[in-house]
């Protein structure tokens, strides 16, 4: 049976303690970026909410409850090679890629230096080009066809490219207006 010490030499191994995170190719530096992206969503909301219940933020889009999910999909994605077309809830993909706090803040304040619209839309509308953020239209599905459309584009000779697009909503029902919209580019 292993036996798993830590620095004072106690047995841990009835702790269950496995490291499944380097049979995923994840290191520990990995784990730890993962762990601090996923609280700055969380503590990034709870700022925003607190600034719309001041009336400073007119609009608030929560991620509360998805940061674990946003910042796992977005760790593989290589910021400013692959296609992302983020849901607006995805603080934690945005995050992961590399836009910082402050710009999600000029984002939600509607600030002249927002880097996804200069303020002009709506904050979560996410776009960054060095990033390789497209931004998006506000309908929830209508960025699955954009994703699936900018594969072809970037295959050319060259590394291979990943195309993420997200939603966070439940799948439509058979008969709802946004129901072809989804399976269009998934059975594409």
């Amino acid at each position: 049976m292993a036996k798993v010490l830590d620095k004072t030499e106690e047995d841990l191994s009835s702790l269950h303690l496995h490291d499944r995170h380097t049979e995923l190719g994840l290191t520990d530096d990995d784990l730890v970026g993962m762990y601090r992206s996923i609280l700055l969503a969380r503590r990034l909301d709870q700022k925003i909410w607190g600034l719309n219940r001041m009336g400073k933020a007119a609009f608030v889009v929560s991620c509360q409850g998805h940061e674990g999910a946003q910042v796992g999909s977005a760790w593989a994605i290589r910021a400013g090679h692959d296609a992302v077309l983020p849901y607006y809830r995805d603080v934690g993909v945005v995050l992961t890629l590399g836009m910082t706090a402050y710009e999600i803040f000029l984002a939600v304040l509607a600030k002249g230096d927002d880097p996804n619209s200069g303020g002009r839309q709506m904050p979560n509308h996410w776009g960054a080009k060095r990033l390789g953020i497209v931004t998006g239209s506000s309908p929830i599905a209508t960025r699955l066809p954009s994703g699936r459309c900018s594969e072809p584009a970037a295959w050319p000779p060259g590394p291979p490219t990943i195309s993420l697009a997200t939603r966070n909503s439940p799948l439509p029902r058979a008969g709802s207006g946004s129901s072809t919209t989804f399976t269009a580019p998934t059975n594409w």
